[in-house]
């Protein structure tokens, strides 16, 4: 069965689940984020948030990734690498360098649902991702994706520059934010779980300050 879920329960949602998976909440923010720019277009952001959590087992375990710097080229390493974990660092490094890598992480579109939300406009030279066989260019808020992004695990390479190629360019559907966006019901129950993790039980105390600190342009 599908759901239809607002833009501001799929963003509040998917981030309360990242924190329930035990990532920082600046971090949680920005892959929350990309959850949303990804569902946005019509590729798999909550699939991708669900298979991570199924297999994260409860939780990650997050920590710092080790880092490679030779002046010019960045390579990252982390035991279990995720995009989840990874794509907003690998962007900062980005930005200092001309090239970053990571030898082997999944779910690789999540680095370019982050390339694209901080891809310069004109007349920058946006982000080019090679993601084992498939490949992404990055500008402006949006990207053209040529081949399969899976979410198994596959060497990652962003660099800036390159052109567009051909392939599927991404492109913001605004009628989603009137009818909702629809994702499969098992795969909703699974981010719904994850974010519960974080939910403070019901009591008196907790019900007078329920709300207190809630940002609500999330």
């Amino acid at each position: 069965m599908s759901l239809q879920i607002s833009h501001a329960e799929l963003r509040q949602t998917s981030l309360k689940a990242l924190e329930g998976l035990g990532l920082p909440y600046g971090l949680a923010y920005d892959v929350a984020a990309n959850i949303v720019w990804l569902e946005d277009r019509g590729l798999p952001g909550v699939r991708l948030l669900a298979h991570e959590i199924a297999r994260s087992d409860g939780s990650v375990s997050w920590r710092c990734p080790e880092l490679s710097d030779n002046g010019t080229a960045v390579t990252l390493y982390m035991r279990e690498a995720t995009g989840l974990c990874l794509a907003p660092g690998a962007i900062d490094c980005l930005h200092e360098r001309r090239l970053v890598t990571v030898p082997d992480c999944r779910v690789a579109l999540l680095f370019v649902a982050e390339a694209a939300r901080r891809s310069p406009g004109p007349p920058g030279p946006g982000i080019r991702i090679a993601a084992g066989a498939a490949d992404a260019w990055c500008k402006n808020g949006e990207a053209t994706l040529s081949g399969t992004f899976e979410r198994a695990s596959v060497p990652v390479i962003l660099q800036h520059g390159g052109i567009m190629s051909d392939g599927r360019m991404t492109a913001r559907n605004p009628a989603l934010y009137r009818t909702g966006f629809p994702v499969q019901s098992e795969i909703w129950e699974i981010v719904t779980t994850a974010a519960r993790r974080i939910l403070v039980p019901a009591s008196t105390r907790s019900r007078g300050g329920a709300g207190a600190e809630v940002d609500d342009s999330l």
